[in-house]
């Protein structure tokens, strides 16, 4: 009132009106958001977790327009107060309490998503610190259950474009991409990482997703070359590979019935018996073998085996 305001105060201020006996939390924002703007980096966290409580009173008390309005700035101050967390170093728990206010305002995807492209957009220029604000904000889209949207797809794709080495990163992406299109990602995971754990997990994948589109031939190869854990449903994905062409892959309706005994020999190694008698019944009966003057031998062209159809 004397002239002598400085905006520098302003935190001051907002903490003061917050801890009389009425507060004035309108007021206390006002000051709040001028002062943080005021003091940039050097805001102390304390004073960024007042500002966003004030925040979170004015929009509990306000109707209409005004709560929408004040429900927009509280996302977009939260990304920019968690950016000042990253930046400043300040501790965990103030994020997790700018999250936890979040979380009383933003209660669906329908809020947050808009604001991801611009928050994309203006990710920090220190390429750590982006990454740091891309994962922080998956962490909140994840809490949200946003994860099948694009704006979810484009955070993950700008985080692998700014950390391509990063195997988190590119786990993630393989894990939103549908059918075969994740595969040149699985085999760039297990081209980069020597854990044998992740490999077969990549490996069985790609078994899958190309059993799943059809690709039998290739599904035989990649169930075949999964390990650890895997080993078994890779095999079992072989085996199905083989039953699914057998009508396909043969000379005769002998030649072709041949397929099911190395069908039933993979699902076996699998340890699925009920799979592997299943197979057995569609191979070369003992009626058929007289049929054919009982040969020990029958080589499968598609698979480069060679098998004993009447032992």
């Amino acid at each position: 009132a004397a002239g002598f305001y400085e905006e520098k105060f302003d935190l001051e201020r907002g903490t003061y009106i917050m801890q009389s006996a009425a507060p004035d939390a309108k007021k206390a924002d006002s000051y709040f958001q001028t002062g943080i703007k005021a003091a940039g980096l050097g805001t102390h966290e304390s004073y960024l977790v007042y500002a966003y409580y004030a925040t979170y009173l004015v929009y509990n008390a306000a109707q209409g327009d005004e709560k929408a309005a004040l429900k927009k700035r509280m996302i977009e101050d939260y990304f920019k107060f968690s950016e000042m967390v990253s930046k400043a170093g300040m501790t965990p728990q103030t994020q997790e309490t700018l999250t936890t206010y979040l979380d009383y305002v933003v209660e669906s995807c329908d809020a947050l998503l808009p604001e991801i492209p611009g928050y994309i957009k203006n990710l920090p220029e220190d390429n750590a610190a982006a990454i740091e604000a891309i994962k922080r904000m998956i962490t909140l889209l994840d809490a949200k259950k946003c994860d099948g949207s694009q704006e979810y797809k484009d955070l993950v794709d700008a985080w692998v474009e700014r950390a391509p080495e990063d195997l988190d990163a590119l786990i993630k992406k393989a894990s939103l991409m549908e059918g075969t299109k994740a595969i040149p990602v699985l085999k760039d995971i297990i081209s980069k990482t020597d854990d044998p754990a992740i490999k077969a997990n990549c490996q069985y994948q790609i078994a899958y997703a190309q059993y799943k589109a059809g690709q039998y031939s290739a599904a035989h190869s990649s169930g075949k070359a999964c390990t650890g854990e895997y080993r078994a449903k890779g095999l079992l994905i072989a085996a199905q590979s083989v039953a699914a062409t057998a009508n396909g892959c043969g000379d005769s309706t002998f030649e072709r019935k041949c397929n099911y005994i190395y069908a039933a020999q993979l699902a076996e190694q699998a340890g699925n018996g009920g799979k592997a008698a299943t197979y057995k019944a569609k191979a070369p009966s003992s009626s058929d073998c007289f049929n054919e003057n009982s040969p020990k031998s029958v080589t499968l062209t598609c698979w480069g085996v060679t098998v004993n159809p009447c032992p």
